[in-house]
């Protein structure tokens, strides 16, 4: 409970759970950030994302459960995480 509200909410669940980035895993993280902002502003839009995000390997389209498109969906449906719920994911919110 890092903010002390009482509660340990999903972001704080999931950097108990993952821990901190080692500096390589750090710059793939970023890699990956820079290739989505196309524009470079700091900030993905979903937009960005459905021209760069392949779900065709998915473990749930591979299994026939869903297609490509519902993964998709489902993905940006949580896209927009941590901080400020604007629509937008900035560098800080991607680490």
């Amino acid at each position: 409970d890092k903010d002390r509200n009482g509660t340990v909410g999903y972001e704080e669940f999931l950097q108990g759970v993952r821990g901190q980035l080692n500096a390589r895993r750090k710059d793939l993280v970023m890699q990956a950030f820079n290739i989505m902002d196309k524009d470079g502003s700091g900030e993905i839009e979903p937009n960005d994302v459905v021209g760069v995000f392949n779900a065709d390997k998915h473990p749930d389209v591979l299994a026939g459960k869903k297609t490509a498109q519902e993964v998709l969906e489902e993905f940006l449906e949580t896209f927009d995480v941590g901080g400020e719920k604007d629509g937008m994911v900035t560098r800080e919110e991607f680490v």
